[in-house]
């Protein structure tokens, strides 16, 4: 839960992403992806929005001055508070990238 006591310690910093890390690299056959896409497996922009949250996004030059992120999609809601600073526990047990998702 953020609240008053740690909101000096939050930033962000607005930027762009090429738009070759979110299509298929040239050595992919489409075709075959496509015949074999399953989870979300209708939607080619959640795959490759998947491919470089997993893949690309913490290379990018933007993070460089941070240690740690914390991706939270738009619509996760979080049904309790958060009791302990994730940021403390990701250094304490050597996370460097953390997610959530609900349904």
């Amino acid at each position: 839960m953020y609240t008053d006591s740690n909101r000096n310690y939050r930033s962000s910093t607005p930027g762009y992403f090429p738009d070759h890390d979110f299509s298929y690299p040239p050595w992919v056959d489409e075709e075959q992806a496509d015949r074999n896409r399953v989870v979300h497996g209708g939607s080619l922009s959640y795959q490759l929005t998947a491919r470089y949250n997993a893949g690309f996004f913490f290379r990018h030059p933007l993070l460089n001055g941070y240690d740690y992120y914390w991706r939270i999609d738009p619509s996760v809601e979080f049904l309790c508070n958060i009791d302990y600073d994730p940021f403390v526990f990701m250094e304490e047990n050597d996370i460097k990238f953390m997610w959530s998702e609900s349904a």
